[in-house]
Order: structure tokens, then sequence, then C-alpha cells
């Protein structure tokens, strides 16, 4: 997939403008369409994309990362979605029956929603969509029919670390479900990770086959785990779920890679540089710019800007120590008001539980 980084100035330029592109664009490694969907805004229109996600294990904090970007979508103008990919989550792990995929959907979506709200992006701003609402339909399933008569299976296991050893049909098919969304969404741009690049990769070739429009492509950067590692549902102490409490925050960030001046293999960095980071920022922007959780302290230095925290980490005027401390602590806090929303809530309880058991 070719990445561009084409400038916007062909574009109308103003003030308010340039910032509207500006917040669309901070913070993403791949731009592949950008320059037209600036061409959209500077027409007075609202550019559609969306966000995919599937429900299958619970979302972790690494997800802030998609979710800011969708706030900067919305604040810039953009008509956005999260799409749901239901019939996508079943088919990529069958072992799963569709009923709890079902209830794992409405789990994300009381969860996301909370989420957004902690984000102070209003309710209206971001849009909810099922991928079975529209996938059954004939006229999808048509499309999904044609596909199948000019793809290659190995062009279906090269998409994605996923797909690369299926064995089973169903798997193989999962690519061309959010290839397709972009077609039945009306969507001007999908934004996912790094690790879609390969599905973009698919939809940029095949969309055009079926007589469709190519659309952009934003991808945001992946992020390591606390371990070093890719953070991962599977992968226990690598991740921070949305709903752990204070004492496993912290139990967590204690056990995290991160010795003091070395930056290579560190695990806590990255979330402070991508995760913690950019949630003051966001704080800052939405409440003011000495609001509570708009900077992290860490001893008697606060920190807004990750460069500088890198530089006097390694230089050894931040300790790992230190480090773990201010951000178990920052992290606690800012999720507080989550988990308070989710012990109070007997509903998202009983869904978690028919969407997961019982811890």
């Amino acid at each position: 997939m070719t990445i561009s980084y084409t400038s916007v100035d062909a574009a109308p330029r103003g003030d308010a403008f340039d910032d509207r592109v500006r917040i669309l664009a901070r913070n993403l490694t791949g731009r592949d369409g950008l320059p037209e969907i600036a061409r959209i805004m500077s027409e007075g229109r609202a550019p559609k994309g969306f966000w995919a996600t599937a429900p299958t294990g619970r979302p972790h904090i690494a997800y802030f990362v998609p979710l800011l970007k969708l706030a900067d979508f919305a604040t810039s103008g953009c008509d956005v979605s999260i799409l749901f990919c239901d019939l996508y989550a079943f088919l990529v792990n069958a072992e799963c029956a569709m009923e709890p995929v079902l209830h794992r959907t409405a789990f994300y979506k009381l969860l996301l929603c909370n989420v957004l709200r902690l984000l102070d992006v209003p309710d209206d701003q971001v849009h909810f969509v099922d991928g079975s609402a529209f996938e059954l339909r004939k006229e999808v399933m048509l499309d999904f029919y044609r596909l199948s008569a000019i793809v290659d299976v190995q062009e279906l296991r090269d998409c994605g670390s996923e797909y690369t050893h299926a064995t089973r049909l169903s798997t193989i098919a999962c690519p061309a479900l959010p290839g397709l969304a972009e077609e039945y969404l009306d969507s001007d741009f999908q934004f996912g990770g790094e690790d879609q690049a390969g599905l973009f990769a698919f939809n940029e070739k095949y969309l055009p086959r079926l007589g469709y429009r190519k659309r952009a492509h934003l991808m945001n950067p992946m992020i390591a785990g606390l371990q070093g590692t890719k953070m991962s549902s599977s992968v226990e102490n690598s991740k921070i779920e949305f709903l752990d409490d204070e004492e496993t925050i912290r139990r967590k960030i204690d056990s995290s890679v991160c010795e003091d001046g070395v930056l290579r293999g560190n695990g806590l960095l990255p979330m402070i540089q991508h995760i913690v980071l950019p949630l003051c920022r966001n704080r800052a922007e939405k409440r003011g710019k000495r609001a509570p959780f708009s900077v992290l302290t860490v001893g008697e230095k606060e920190y807004a800007d990750f460069s500088d925290l890198e530089m006097d980490f390694v230089k050894g005027e931040v300790t790992s120590d230190a480090l773990k401390e201010a951000a178990g602590g920052w992290l606690a806090g800012f999720l507080a008001p989550l988990r308070k929303v989710y012990e109070e809530s007997r509903e998202w309880r009983e869904i978690e539980d028919l969407a997961y058991g019982s811890k």
C-alpha cells in the first residue's frame, strides 16, 4: 500500500480551515487520500468516515488511540461512525457462537459510548453501526459473491496476520466485509491501525473492480504493550483494560518493562507517548489547560510534551519508579469515572456476564 503525505496546499486557505485539516491529520502514520478529504471539507461538506472494530475480547486502553482520532475527526467536521463488525467477529472466531458475539457487541457499545463521553465527545457526533444491519442484504451478498469470483485465496491470506494460516472458509471470507462497508456506508474514508494496511490495500484494488470508487485510508500507530510487545487482549500483563480498578492498574504498570534511561524495548513509554499525553491534550483542549488530568506530573515537574519527558528520562532526571508511580496514579484517576458508571449500571454488568461470563 502506498502511503501518501501529499500536501493539502491546493485547498482554499484560511485559519479555520487550516486548523480543521491540522486536527484531522495529526498523529496519523498513514494519510492515503488526505487531500481528497480536505477537498471535500473545502467545499463545505462533511467527509464521511468510519472505524471498524470486531467485538471479540474486552477492549483495552490501546483503543484510546483510535477513539482520540475519532474525536479529532468529529472536531474537524467529519461525519464519523464506529462499525461494530459482529458477523466478522463470528466468522473470524467461529468457536464462539453468534449469541455471545451479539452480547459482546452490546458490551462494546456501552463501553465505547462512555469512553467517548470521557473524551468530551457529544453522543450525536459519533454514530454506531452494526455490520449485520446491512451485510445480510441481498445486494451486499451479491457483491460478496462477485468478489469471490475474482479474488485469489492467497491475496486474502496476505491481508493480515489473522488470515495468514487460515484453513476455514469463514476466516478467509472476513476481509471482504470491511471492504464492502466502505461502499455501503457511503464513506469517503476508512480509518484504522497500521495493522489494517493489508485490508486497505485489498479495498483499493478490488472496490474499483466492482465499479465503486476508491476511498481514502487513514492509519494510526500501533502501541506496544507493557511488556514491550503489542498490547493484546490475549496477553494479560501487556494491557490495561478500561474497567480495571486502581490496584490492578498500578500492579500492571509496576510490572511493565521499564529500565532507567533505556528506550529500546520499553513498555511504559509508548503508553505514555500515545495514550496518556494525548489524553492530557484532549482534556486541556476540551476543559482548559489547568483542568484535572491535563498534564502528567512526575515528581515536581509537569509534562504535556513527550519529547521533554523522554529527554529527562534518558538523562536520568526521571526514574522508572517515578514514571510508574506517576503513570499509574494518573491513569487510575482518569479512568475512575468510567468504572464508577460501570459499577452503578446493573444492565452493563449483566451484559458483561452474558458476553464473557463471570470474571
